[in-house]
């Protein structure tokens, strides 16, 4: 009996492996597709990297004129 056992589990075993296994046509085009998409994104970060920032700081002075009109 536990000689069929260990068949029986192997063959679940390599079934499932089939089951899941994804044809080299498809993980091409999966890796190619991501492939494209990080290229994207790189070149989005690099351009994002060459301009300029452009922001301004909003300070607040009414939290500095209050403190001194305490004192």
């Amino acid at each position: 009996m536990k000689p069929k056992r260990r068949n029986s589990k192997r063959l679940s075993i390599i079934q499932k492996k089939k089951e899941n296994k994804v044809d080299e046509y498809t993980l091409h085009k999966i890796i190619e597709d991501d492939e494209i998409q990080f290229d994207k994104i790189r070149k989005m970060i690099n351009d994002c990297s060459k301009q300029p920032l452009n922001f301004e700081l909003n300070v607040s002075t009414s939290s500095e004129s209050e403190s001194t009109e305490k004192k």
